[in-house]
């Protein structure tokens, strides 16, 4: 009798189930942020304007797509090769994984600067995932 390979109903129940917790931990901090018990947090002295803001926005959606494409152009190459030769990694990490990260979180946080409300909920979001995205990395085993 041979065993059944592949994915199983369970496991598509887990990866659901982490995927709605994730989001409930995000609507959680939202929450805190935006809805705590605190009077709201006034707009900054000199706030982003509104097109500079809506075009900060985009920003971080771009370098959350560089930083794929460099996991998934990784990913694509070590299939055929054992190993990264080391200058190319050290490019690698420098080009395609800090300067997107600290290029989206600065955008990040000037979108949450904006005088307009929705604008300032977009961006606190973004920051949020990137400081979720720096901490993989720091808490992951390996």
């Amino acid at each position: 009798m041979a065993l059944r390979q592949g994915p199983t109903l369970m496991n598509n129940f887990e990866s659901i189930l982490l995927t709605v917790i994730f989001l409930a931990f995000l609507a959680g901090v939202y929450i805190l942020i935006y809805k705590g018990s605190r009077p709201p947090q006034p707009v900054p002295e000199y706030p982003t304007p509104p097109r500079k803001a809506a075009v900060a926005s985009l920003i971080p959606v771009a370098c959350v797509a560089i930083l794929y494409a460099t996991f998934k152009g990784l990913d694509l190459y070590l299939r055929d090769h054992l190993a990264v030769p080391r200058p190319l990694s050290i490019w690698i990490i420098l080009i395609g994984v800090i300067a997107p990260w600290c290029v989206g979180i600065y955008f990040a946080y000037r979108t949450a600067r904006a005088a307009n409300k929705t604008l300032r909920a977009i961006g606190s979001m973004e920051v949020l995932l990137f400081l979720l995205g720096l901490a993989v990395p720091i808490v992951a085993p390996g």
